[in-house]
């Protein structure tokens, strides 16, 4: 399947009902999505803006209510705003490592810039990865 067929929801969009529907949609028809969230980032004292992404597979796509999908968007906006010294304890750039932070800027080998922290979270059997997921913030592992 190319890139440009993964499904991609927008949270801007304020018709939540469509945003809902979308999810729905791109769970049945592909079983995963791409959120695009807006936000506004400030480093080093200048304020840029970014995009917080999250890739969910089928497993996690079960949407009932916007309350259900407001509190993940609230841990994963919670996760991203740990300290640096938190967030370093799960760093890793080994892509062996089933669950890690890690970030996709490097100068070096990238010719286009696109910075962007991601948590990687293998979620399948829950029974297995849900033990090493981030114990921070305390609602994480009740996803």
């Amino acid at each position: 399947m190319p890139d440009a067929d993964i499904p991609v929801i927008y949270l801007t969009d304020p018709d939540r009902t469509a945003v809902v529907s979308q999810i729905g949609a791109a769970c049945t028809s592909h079983g995963f999505f791409l959120v695009l969230i807006p936000i506004l980032s400030h480093l080093h004292g200048a304020l840029f803006s970014t995009q917080m992404a999250l890739l969910c597979f089928r497993s996690q796509c079960v949407v009932s209510d916007r309350q259900v999908l407001n509190h993940r968007l609230q841990v994963a906006h919670d996760f991203f705003r740990l300290s640096l010294e938190e967030k370093a304890k799960l760093y890793s750039d080994d892509p062996a490592k089933k669950m890690r932070l890690s970030t996709s800027f490097n100068m070096r080998k990238e010719t286009v810039h696109n910075w962007r922290d991601y948590l990687r979270l293998h979620c399948y059997p829950l029974e297995q990865f849900v033990p090493e997921w981030p114990a921070y913030p305390p609602p994480f592992s009740l996803l």
